[in-house]
């Protein structure tokens, strides 16, 4: 599991500032517009989740061992602070990307070879504020068509959303010895990141 960085604006403001129903309409729309329909996908997921009802019996349960129940107004700060969360680690997973322009004229490409290749899996690329981010350390001028070697047979091999696999490749592991699958991949180390990528998304 990846841990969040936390936000640079505290929470107890954050929350402060979205008291008003028209704050929090305004907040959600902006963060709809930046997701793109892969994370509007997943946005609609988790919220549907989160708000399923725990059975009966477990409520029950908790009751009986004196677990204190979380009242609404609680639960949705725990959902707003997850978010945020979320949001921030995304925004720290793409902070150094190209966009398709800027890696098309570094592989010398037009940009509608890098759409395709990115729809075909060959590379990683994920829409940011309407503007698609290919994060730059999948690049390799002494790799195949300009990225690392073993990077598309990894990409193939897991299932998951396009976000987890930037997040897993640019995470650091216990089972690459503290340093990263992306730079386990750049070190030669294709057969042992294929192995691990394929048990991502895996029950």
């Amino acid at each position: 599991m990846y841990q969040s960085r936390q936000p640079a604006v505290s929470e107890d403001k954050f929350f402060e500032l979205l008291q008003e129903d028209q704050d929090k309409k305004a907040f959600f729309h902006y963060l709809w517009e930046t997701l793109g329909p892969e994370g509007q996908k997943w946005l609609s997921h988790r919220v549907l989740k989160n708000r399923t009802e725990l059975p009966e019996g477990n409520v029950a349960f908790a009751r009986m061992i004196g677990a204190r129940q979380v009242t609404p107004e609680e639960k949705r700060a725990l959902e707003l602070n997850s978010l945020i969360n979320h949001f921030s680690f995304r925004k720290t997973l793409l902070s150094s990307s190209f966009s398709a322009q800027e890696a098309a004229e570094l592989l010398g490409v037009s940009r509608q070879t890098i759409h395709e290749r990115i729809r075909n899996g060959q590379i990683l690329g994920i829409l940011e504020n309407g503007v698609m981010k290919l994060p730059s350390w999948q690049f390799d001028a002494g790799g195949p068509n300009g990225v690392i070697e073993g990077l598309t047979e990894v990409l193939a091999a897991m299932d998951c959303s396009i976000l987890a696999k930037i997040s897993w490749l640019a995470s650091e592991s216990p089972v690459f010895n503290g340093d990263k699958p992306i730079n386990a991949l750049k070190n030669g180390q294709i057969d042992l990141v294929l192995r691990e990528a394929r048990a991502i998304g895996v029950a």
